[in-house]
This record gives C-alpha cells, sequence and structure tokens, in this order.
C-alpha cells in the first residue's frame, strides 16, 4: 500500500484442467402444505422485502422486523401462532440467536430457521449456531428459502 497511490491486491487462484460442469437441470418447485404464520428479523431492508414478496407469494402471513427489538414487540403483541421465525444471525442490538432464545421461551412450539451472509461451516464451527439449526446461507435465492422452509416446518 501506498499512500496517495493506491492499493494492488493480487489474488492467487489455484489452476486446474479440470472441465467446468454447469447443472442446466430445471428446478423442482417446492410445494408447501402450509399456511403457516413466519416472523421475519432482517435488519437489511432489500433483503427483507425480497423475502416478504417471496413468502406472501407462497401463502404465508407475514410478520416483518426490522430488528430483534422490533421484532420482540410483534411477537408479544401478536394474539395468533408463529410457525416460524426467520432471523439473521448477526443484526444490530442482538444477535439472531438471543432473539431465537427469547422468542422460543415464550413460545415453544416456534422453529427458527437461521440465515447468514458467513457460512454455516464458519458460524458452526466459531460457537454461534449448534450443529443441526435450520441455516440458510446467504444470499438467497427463491428456491433454497422455499426448500429450507419446507424442511423447517415440516417433519
Amino acid at each position: 500500500m501506498e499512500p496517495g497511490r493506491g492499493t494492488t491486491f493480487k489474488i492467487y487462484l489455484p489452476s486446474t484442467d479440470a472441465a467446468v460442469t454447469v447443472d442446466h437441470a430445471p428446478m423442482t418447485p417446492v410445494t408447501l402444505s402450509t399456511h403457516a404464520t413466519i416472523l421475519l428479523a432482517e435488519d437489511d431492508g432489500q433483503v427483507r422485502k425480497m423475502i416478504i414478496t417471496v413468502l406472501e407469494k407462497a401463502g404465508f402471513t407475514v410478520l416483518e422486523a426490522s430488528g430483534p427489538v422490533e421484532a420482540l414487540g410483534l411477537a408479544r403483541s401478536f394474539d395468533g401462532e408463529i410457525d416460524l421465525l426467520i432471523t439473521d444471525v448477526v443484526m444490530p442490538q442482538m444477535a439472531g440467536t438471543e432473539l431465537a432464545r427469547q422468542l422460543t421461551e415464550a413460545r415453544p412450539r416456534l422453529t427458527v430457521l437461521y440465515m447468514s451472509g458467513y457460512t454455516e461451516n464458519g458460524i458452526v464451527h466459531h460457537g454461534v449456531l449448534d450443529d443441526g439449526v435450520h441455516f440458510l446461507p446467504k444470499p438467497i435465492n427463491v428456491q433454497k428459502l422455499l426448500e429450507a422452509i419446507k424442511s423447517a416446518l415440516e417433519p
């Protein structure tokens, strides 16, 4: 790094002679046999809007929270059953794991689906999430989101 001259980064990737393969198989539609209520806690507004659009098109009732404190308030004031909490792992004010702990204490039947831009391997091995939890890596695509919800909601 040279002050006033910029920075140069060099990235070294291993070379390979292996052929690149692309999976052109069509996506299998995910069918969900439930019209559950989902509490979504996501601090990124664009990600939150995209997820809400997908969930509402799939027939879910969505409670939208821009962070953990708002999610706790929504859960306290909502009289109905909340079937699934979808929460980012890393958020301001409180970690998604703490939000999930507090909500599952109050609502023991609540299932939790965590999502994060950090890899599942990194999160689990650094003690942020327990092994075996429902986890969706970011960036999120519609197919993977619906598959993760189906896995979380249907035994």
